[in-house]
C-alpha cells in the first residue's frame, strides 16, 4: 500500500471491519471514484487552500451527508481538515484494494487486440482461477495496438503473450547485438 493514502485506507478498512461494514463501505468508494473523475473542479475545491478547511469540510457534509456512512464522511472530512483532501479518490482505491484483498478474490486486467466473446472470456477466467486458486475478478478492456493475442495483469505481474509484446522482445534482444 502506498504511504498516506494507504494509512487512511487501512484505517477506514479496520474501523469497517470492526462494525462489519465493509461492503457498504466498499460500495461508496466504488459510487465516490466517478464522483470525483466526473467533477475534478470538487477535488480543487478540497485542496484549495484559498477556501478555509471548515467551509471545505462543511462542503463535503452538504453534498455527501446524508449519501455516505458516517465512517466514510468522516474520512473524507478528516483528509481536508489534515490538507490531504485530494487524495481522497486514492484512498478510495486502496480501500478497493484492501477489500479484494483480504477477500481473497484477485482482479485481472486482461487486454486483447479485438473483443473477446463470452466464450473466451469464460475460459480464460477459469484458467485464472485455476491457475491462482482464488476467485478471479476479471476486467476486459480492448486495446488494437496490442496487434494480437492477450496480456493479464494480475497480482501486480504481467503475463504477455500478445504480438506487440514480441516485437518488443526482438527488439530488446537485438538492441546489443550489432547485425
Amino acid at each position: 500500500m502506498a504511504g498516506v493514502t494507504g494509512e487512511y485506507a487501512s484505517a477506514l478498512y479496520a474501523l469497517s471491519e470492526e462494525e462489519g461494514l465493509e461492503p457498504v463501505i466498499l460500495g461508496e468508494a466504488r459510487q465516490l471514484l466517478p464522483v470525483f473523475e466526473d467533477n475534478p473542479e470538487l477535488l480543487a475545491l478540497l485542496r484549495s487552500p484559498a477556501i478555509p478547511k471548515d467551509e471545505r469540510v462543511g462542503l463535503l457534509d452538504r453534498i455527501f451527508g446524508d449519501r455516505l456512512h458516517p465512517y466514510t464522511l468522516s474520512c473524507m472530512q478528516l483528509m481536508v481538515k489534515k490538507g490531504r483532501g485530494g487524495l481522497i479518490p486514492e484512498v478510495m482505491k486502496e480501500y478497493i484494494k484492501l477489500w479484494y484483498r483480504n477477500s481473497g478474490i484477485a482482479i485481472a486486467e486482461i487486454t486483447s487486440a479485438v473483443p473477446l466473446d463470452e466464450k473466451q472470456k469464460e475460459r480464460l477466467h477459469f484458467a485464472l482461477e485455476k491457475k491462482t486458486g482464488r476467485d478471479v475478478e476479471t476486467r476486459f478492456t480492448v486495446d488494437p495496438s496490442v496487434i494480437g493475442g492477450v496480456s493479464v495483469k494480475i497480482d501486480g505481474k504481467l503475463y504477455e503473450d500478445t504480438v506487440k509484446g514480441r516485437i518488443e522482445e526482438m527488439r530488446r534482444a537485438l538492441k546489443g547485438k550489432v547485425l
